[in-house]
């Protein structure tokens, strides 16, 4: 049985495929692509800015501030691209509890998370403070959410007649 796509599939996914060959990234997969990308473009763009101003000011220091400012602006980059990616999962978790919850058991189907319910507010309020203190399944929800953002992102575009709510 093949599987039914909810919209077009994300650029990073595409990229993922394509390189990789694989048929369906997973969660993990899409996070470390995305993180390492920003990571590295940043650490990159930190580093020779940081270089640039100690040759100007320590001339031939310029090498060991290149090493210092990619070094800084790959963690930064690391910790606000986590962070960042955390809190638009929480987002999406409010917004979209089910489709979220169809992810979780999609991309982990061995913790358990398919005796979870979410058909009741109650539920789902009990699972979103379980969010709040347990960092591994916020870690979990961040991974679905990454494989979930395509159906999202086609969920803020069209309303249930089919019609356009918003374009760019």
């Amino acid at each position: 049985m093949a599987e039914e796509q909810l919209g077009p599939p994300s650029a990073v996914g595409q990229i993922i495929r394509y390189v990789g060959g694989w048929t369906q990234p997973s969660g993990r997969g899409i996070f470390m692509f995305r993180t390492l990308t920003t990571s590295i473009s940043a650490a990159a763009f930190t580093g020779l800015g940081v270089a640039y101003a100690t040759a100007l000011f320590g001339g031939p220091l310029a090498s060991i501030g290149f090493i210092v400012g990619s070094s800084l602006g790959y963690v930064a980059a690391t910790i606000l691209y986590w962070r960042t990616a955390m809190q638009s999962a929480l987002v999406a978790f409010d917004d979209h509890p089910q489709l979220l919850h169809l992810h979780l058991v999609r991309n982990y189907p061995n913790a358990g998370f398919q005796r979870l319910r979410m058909e009741r507010e109650e539920e789902r309020a009990r699972f979103r403070e379980r969010l709040g203190r347990d960092l591994m399944l916020r870690c979990y929800l961040m991974s679905s959410w990454h494989t979930a953002a395509p159906a999202i992102e086609v969920s803020l575009f069209w309303n249930a007649d089919g019609m356009v709510l918003r374009s760019f």
